[in-house]
């Protein structure tokens, strides 16, 4: 009688260990499986928003500088162009576009994605510099959600994260931008046009001077 009694106390200690423990057990391994997810998923918008900037920094470089781009952006009206700007996308969260390697499998798919980039232009000046410098931006930016599930989605009282990924990438500008904001280079083009600059001879050789202008090249207030 007293083994089956003791027996009977061994399987309901058991049983309230199991109660105790298995939450907690539970919790640690849903919390592990989310850091992972969310680490993975971290990563890929990081990624994407390279990407973003790579491709918004070299989607026409053979417009922005060549003889054409020179003589067709003369007399700039309004306000210099923008550098292109391609907002990044979810092809490096799931790898189903224009990355390599396998698609994701469902497990390491994030939630709700979205991804926008604006353009615009970034003006340097102050120190040593004599003449403001302007430089063209892309900001990238991309927002996903991590999905948390089981009972740490109790816990936390949410059953998603939140990830983001931002970054501002600076360029030279094309030439479009340096004409219209700088007026003087645009009336030196100009003038080369019109034979109202001096020609010299082809066989003529001039030398480079000993002393370099220091005049400082106008600014539009436009820019």
């Amino acid at each position: 009688m007293q083994i089956a009694l003791r027996q009977h106390g061994q399987r309901g200690q058991a049983l309230i260990e199991t109660a105790i423990v298995l939450p907690l057990f539970l919790l640690l391994v849903y919390g592990v499986m989310w850091i992972v997810r969310s680490g993975v998923v971290n990563e890929r918008v990081q990624i994407a928003v390279r990407y973003s900037g790579l491709v918004s920094s070299q989607a026409s470089p053979y417009i922005d500088y060549s003889m054409y781009a020179l003589y067709n952006n003369l007399e700039g009206i309004g306000a210099p162009p923008v550098a292109a700007c391609g907002p990044p996308t979810t092809d490096a969260l799931d790898n189903n576009g224009q990355f390599l390697g396998p698609p994701t499998s469902p497990y390491w798919l994030p939630g709700a994605t979205n991804g926008a980039c604006t353009a615009g232009h970034a003006t340097l000046q102050g120190g040593a510099i004599v003449q403001p410098e302007v430089f063209t931006h892309t900001l990238s930016s991309i927002t996903s959600q991590t999905p948390i599930e089981g009972v740490l989605s109790t816990a936390l009282g949410q059953n998603a994260q939140q990830v983001a990924a931002s970054q501002n990438y600076l360029d030279a500008p094309g030439i479009g931008t340096v004409l219209v904001c700088y007026p003087d280079i645009d009336d030196a083009v100009s003038a080369s046009l019109q034979n109202t600059a001096p020609i010299l001879p082809v066989n003529s050789i001039v030398p480079l001077a000993d002393v370099l202008p220091t005049t400082p090249i106008n600014l539009s207030g436009s820019c």
